[in-house]
């Protein structure tokens, strides 16, 4: 899968904000965690007004995990296996099937 048009979460305030607050999700929102890991690699959807659905990727893009349709005020989404990006989707769009590589431009 090829994603052309992304946000990054790429500051520290970006990854604390992700998509809080917001009232609508146009494109995808790619957070690159500091490393692979379990501990580090969940979200919470607080302060969240729509559902979404989530991608977890390991060190080479491939997804090892995913959660549809997650809904507002969900509190700990977190993958079953290490994680070095995370991929919040409109719901609808996290399409990939597990070990499926995801590109992006960074």
């Amino acid at each position: 899968m090829k994603i052309s048009k992304a946000e990054l979460a790429d500051t520290w305030y970006k990854r604390a904000l992700g998509l809080m607050f917001r009232t609508k999700q146009e494109k995808p929102l790619i957070f690159k965690l500091g490393r692979e890991s379990l501990l580090g690699a969940n979200i919470h959807c607080c302060f969240m007004r729509f559902p979404i659905d989530v991608l977890f990727l390991n060190a080479q893009k491939c997804v090892v995990d995913k959660a549809l349709n997650v809904k507002p005020w969900t509190l700990n989404v977190a993958p079953r296996k290490p994680a070095k990006y995370i991929i919040e989707f409109p719901v609808g769009q996290g399409t990939a099937k597990l070990g499926e590589q995801i590109e992006w431009k960074e």
